[in-house]
C-alpha cells in the first residue's frame, strides 16, 4: 500500500532540487522545452498534472480545465477521483519513481480508466541506464529509477499506444553551473551516439480502446455517486 506521506515528502524534496540545484535546473529546463513542444498540440476539455505544484507543465496547453494535484485538488495516485473516460491529458512528471512495481501498475491502470478514448499520457522519469542514478539515490534512497523497456511493455499491456518521446540530459552529476554549460556539447553527442544512457526519458502514449482484457476495472457507475466528477 502506498505510503502517501512518504510519497509527498519525496516528491517535494525533488521539486526543491529542481529549483535550487544547478543540475536540477538544467534538467528541468530541458523537460520544459520538450513539454512546451508537445503540449500545445494536445486538445480536449480536461487535463491533469500529477504533483509538483510549482512546476506547471500544462501552462502552454489550450485545454480549458487544467488541474495540478497538490495545488488545485488533493488525491491519491492509486485512486483517482474522476469518472471513467473523463480526462483528455494526464502528465506524470517523475511520479512513478516513488512507486513499487505493483503500485506503478495500479497507477497506470487508473490512468487508463480515467483517460478518454484517444486521451494522452505523458510520463517523464529518471532512467535506470544512467550513471546519474547512483548520485541521486544518495539523496532519494527510496527512488526507483525506471527501465524504459519495462515501462513500455506495461503500457502496451494496458493497451496504450506509444506515440513518441525523448531522451534528455547527458551531463554528469555535477553541481557547478559553469562546468555544466561547458559540457552542453554532450547533449548532441548523446542524442547521436548513446541516447539510451540519458539521465531522463519522456514517453508519450495514447489510450486505445480495449477489445478484451483480463484487467479487473471498477464499476464506473460507482464514481458518479462517490467521487469528484469531471464533466
Amino acid at each position: 500500500m502506498l505510503n502517501q506521506q512518504k510519497y509527498i515528502l519525496s516528491t517535494a524534496k525533488l521539486e526543491a532540487w529542481f529549483h535550487n540545484n544547478p543540475l536540477g535546473r538544467n534538467i528541468l529546463s530541458k523537460e520544459y522545452e520538450y513539454y512546451n513542444h508537445i503540449i500545445p498540440r494536445i486538445f480536449g476539455y480536461h487535463a491533469l498534472q500529477f504533483g509538483y505544484p510549482s512546476i506547471n507543465f500544462l501552462q502552454n496547453n489550450k485545454i480549458n480545465y487544467k488541474y495540478i494535484v497538490g495545488k488545485d485538488i488533493q488525491t491519491d495516485i492509486l485512486h483517482l477521483p474522476f469518472c471513467c473516460d473523463s480526462i483528455d491529458l494526464i502528465i506524470y512528471p517523475h511520479n512513478l519513481e516513488w512507486l513499487t512495481k505493483e503500485e506503478r501498475e495500479i497507477a497506470l491502470q487508473e490512468c487508463y480508466r480515467v483517460l478518454s478514448p484517444n486521451g494522452r499520457i505523458i510520463i517523464s522519469a529518471f532512467s535506470n541506464q544512467s550513471l546519474f542514478k547512483f548520485f541521486l539515490n544518495k539523496i532519494h534512497t527510496n527512488c526507483d529509477f525506471i527501465d524504459i523497456d519495462d515501462l513500455q511493455q506495461e503500457l502496451h499491456r494496458l493497451n496504450f499506444t506509444i506515440d513518441g518521446g525523448r531522451f534528455l540530459s547527458y551531463t554528469p552529476p555535477i553541481n557547478n553551473q559553469k562546468i555544466l554549460s561547458n559540457l552542453s556539447f554532450l547533449e548532441k553527442v548523446g542524442d547521436r551516439w548513446y541516447p539510451t544512457l540519458a539521465n531522463v526519458f519522456i514517453l508519450v502514449a495514447t489510450k486505445s480502446m480495449m477489445k478484451y482484457s483480463n484487467i479487473q476495472t471498477p464499476d464506473c457507475s460507482l464514481w458518479y455517486n462517490n467521487s469528484l466528477i469531471v464533466t
